[in-house]
């Protein structure tokens, strides 16, 4: 007998959510409006919206931080000490570029572990951001 071909499930795309969109969610939430709701609006698994409630204090902590609550890409919370350590390596790099000096990818890359080094030591941290590790590898420096 030959065998049967199984039929192929249809590929499904993962949604990506921006903070904006969660904190409208988690924003509802408060407001008492149920999670059937919310996902029947916004064409969401209800479990989707769970997540979002379960992961509350990091996203808002991932926007207080200065995440763009706009940015398309950004759908996760990330770690605070990450958002310090890139916000302060902008005005580094920035100050340095207007003062005409020269900065390759290694300088940058250097610079920003120092940045996150001194941010572990001298900053009173969450046990997320204190046992966060970072890298500055180069597919972190082309998203920087």
């Amino acid at each position: 007998m030959p065998k049967e071909k199984k039929e192929a499930r249809p590929i499904s795309k993962r949604n990506f959510i921006s903070l904006e969109t969660k904190i409208k969610i988690l924003d509802q939430l408060k407001n008492n409006e149920r999670i059937a709701d919310i996902s029947r609006h916004l064409n969401l698994n209800e479990s989707s919206i769970r997540t979002i409630r379960q992961a509350e204090d990091k996203i808002r902590d991932s926007v207080v931080s200065g995440s763009s609550v706009l940015a398309k890409v950004t759908a996760r919370p990330r770690a605070t000490i990450m958002e310090k350590m890139e916000q302060a390596l902008t005005v580094w790099v920035e100050d340095i570029t207007t003062k005409r000096l020269p900065i390759d990818k290694n300088i940058i890359k250097q610079s920003a572990l120092k940045i996150f080094d001194c941010l572990k030591e001298n900053s009173e941290l969450s046990a997320d951001d204190t046992s966060h590790k970072f890298v500055a590898s180069n597919g972190w420096f082309e998203k920087f």
